[in-house]
Parts: C-alpha cells; sequence; structure tokens
C-alpha cells in the first residue's frame, strides 16, 4: 500500500512530536501563549514555555514552575520507564526506541499515522515514520532536490542513505534548558 508523506511544520521540532508524549502532553492541546519546549540535559525534566504565566497543567507529570528571562516555564517529570527511551530520542536514535514508546508518541502527539486516504493509499507524519526507519521515509529523502538528502543534512551530496540511519535529523544543542535560562 502506498504512503502519501505529511511533512512536518517547521515550528514543530523533535521535543514536540517525540518527548511531550512520553510526559503525556499532545502539542495541540497547548494554548496560544506556548512558544516551545526545552528539556534537561539529563533527559530527567521537559520544559514548557509560555509568553504569559500558566496556571494549567497539561498532564499529571506536573512538577514546578518558574519564571526567567521574562519568560513563564512549566517544568514536567518523565517517569523512570521513559529514560532509555529519551536517551535514545536525544542521540536521534529514533527507530531504538520501545514498542511502547512508540505506541505512546502516536497515541498522544496528534500527528497522522495511517490515515485512509484511498483503497490503496495512507497518509503518515514525516516524524512517525522516522520511528521506524520507514522505506517511504528513505525514497522520499533520497528523491529530495535531485537524489540529494538536504531536508534534515544528515547525508548531503549523497543520493543514497545508508540503511542503518536514522531517517530524522539528531536534535541540535537548542532543545537544552541550559542554553536559555
Amino acid at each position: 500500500m502506498e504512503q502519501t508523506i505529511e511533512s512536518p511544520n517547521k515550528d514543530k521540532d523533535i521535543l514536540e512530536f517525540f518527548i511531550l508524549p512520553l510526559v503525556g502532553i499532545g502539542y495541540e492541546k497547548l494554548g496560544i501563549t506556548f512558544t516551545r519546549a526545552f528539556v534537561n540535559r539529563t533527559g530527567t525534566q521537559v520544559f514548557l514555555q509560555f509568553e504569559t504565566e500558566e496556571l494549567h497543567q497539561y498532564s499529571d507529570k506536573f512538577f514546578s514552575s518558574i519564571a526567567a528571562k521574562g519568560m513563564y516555564y512549566q517544568i514536567y517529570e518523565v517517569d523512570d520507564v521513559w529514560l532509555p527511551d529519551m536517551q535514545l530520542l536525544l542521540a536521534g536514535k529514533y527507530s531504538g526506541i520501545s514498542k511502547k514508546a512508540k505506541e505512546q508518541i502516536i497515541l498522544i502527539s496528534g500527528l497522522v499515522y495511517m490515515r485512509k486516504l484511498t483503497a490503496n493509499r495512507l497518509l503518515t507524519a514525516v516524524p512517525l515514520l522516522a520511528l521506524t526507519k520507514d522505506n517511504e521515509l528513505r525514497e522520499y529523502w533520497e528523491g529530495r532536490v535531485g537524489g540529494e538528502y538536504v531536508s534534515w543534512g544528515r547525508f548531503k551530496g549523497s543520493s543514497i542513505i545508508p540503511e542503518n540511519s536514522e531517517l530524522y535529523d539528531i536534535p541540535t544543542e537548542g532543545i537544552y534548558i541550559d542554553k536559555i535560562i
């Protein structure tokens, strides 16, 4: 069955697609003052950044809130069960996370997964295809810009992506809260 690939919104990142669901939060549930998410270096806490003070707690994993540099942050604790998966996500090893973590991400992320378009066509969001190193995603990246994998930068200048390669880029240093506050 052929899949149509839905590219991610450029404003979303790995934290919103993969990590927020591990603390029970779907990106689409966050209010309009939400600006972005961060994580601490150990992967044990997730920080939600808001333009104004947010009183609503989005998950039972809520730990605390702070104000810093004109922004407001809610801090959520990551359950111990997810810590090995968090380490893999922070290392960009998306296909290596547990089956349970993949199911949690698919369930809570709000991203389209295997939505039937026609009898022979399904729609799945690009980040979710990366969790399984889906062949459709590999072919999609290999076919980009004259056969060069340039969208995420891992294989710029190559038209073939090695079989053992992850299909979504490694998170940048910008995901860590210590770079902000």
